[in-house]
Parts: structure tokens; C-alpha cells; sequence
């Protein structure tokens, strides 16, 4: 009896406003700094795409022009309460389509920049990729959190 209501409990602290407001900031700061990075260096982040080997070319550039503002506007979007559920679905939805791309290099052997930050950098990709992945679970966490926060909310009204 003891572990259901501790588990319980956690989970009713794990919904508590505060703790959700938090993991509301962590990734609209995340997607902000990430997309607002990328506007200014578009072509890098072009490249960076197409080396995933994952698109047609005529799709590259139209998606190094558009994630960036995606990223923006739902990272803002998260900020508001009444824009939170369904920013953490677009974002929620994006990091799961990177962590997807990240372990494809990863098991295809691509030596690449991932693209997410600092898409000149010359260290090792590889490194750069697994640290990228391993952000990007945390990335989820947040978001899964943030969802369940939100769907409870629904359900109660």
C-alpha cells in the first residue's frame, strides 16, 4: 500500500504548476536559442541537413528555411499556458524526428555535424551526435512531462 501511494504522490508533485512551469522554460529556451541560432546561418544549416542523407534536395532547403521559425514560434508559444498543449506537441513532435535522424547517422556511421546549435563546428562528430542524442531524450522527458500536465488539465475541466 505504501509504494501505490508514494507513487501517487510523486505523481501528483510531478503535476504540480511549478514543476511544469519549469519544464515549460528548459524547452522554450532550448527551441528559442536553437532556432533563433539557425536564421541568421541558413545555408549552414542546409548543409547540415542534407548531410543526413535523409530528404530529396528539393525538400533540404525548404525545411533549413522553415524548422528554424517552427522552432521559434513554438518555443514562444510555450510560454503561454493557453498555447503550451499544443506548442509541446510541436516541439514534443520535433525532437522525436531529430532523435530519430541522430540515431540513423549514428547507425549508418555518418560523420556529421547534427545541426541542432552550432552547425560550423569542426570537433568530433561523432561525440557531437551521442551528446545531441542523449540531450534530446532529456528533451522528450520534458516534453512528455509537459503533455501529461496538459491532458490532465483537460480531462479535469
Amino acid at each position: 500500500m505504501t509504494l501505490i501511494s508514494n507513487s501517487s504522490n510523486f505523481a501528483a508533485r510531478l503535476l504540480d504548476a511549478r514543476y511544469v512551469w519549469v519544464s515549460r522554460i528548459v524547452l522554450a529556451v532550448v527551441f528559442l536559442v536553437y532556432g533563433a541560432s539557425k536564421i541568421p546561418n541558413l545555408d549552414d544549416f542546409a548543409h547540415s541537413i542534407a548531410n543526413y542523407q535523409l530528404l530529396p534536395e528539393t525538400l533540404v532547403n525548404a525545411l533549413a528555411i522553415t524548422l528554424p521559425w517552427i522552432e521559434v514560434i513554438a518555443a514562444l508559444a510555450l510560454l503561454f499556458r493557453r498555447w503550451a498543449p499544443g506548442a509541446v506537441v510541436a516541439v514534443g513532435g520535433m525532437t522525436l524526428v531529430f532523435t530519430v535522424a541522430i540515431i540513423s547517422a549514428l547507425l549508418r556511421g555518418l560523420d556529421i555535424n547534427c545541426g541542432c546549435l552550432d552547425t560550423g563546428t569542426t570537433a568530433d562528430a561523432r561525440n557531437n551526435l551521442l551528446q545531441h542524442l542523449v540531450f534530446d531524450l532529456f528533451l522528450l522527458a520534458l516534453a512528455a512531462h509537459v503533455w501529461w500536465w496538459a491532458r490532465r488539465n483537460e480531462a479535469t475541466r
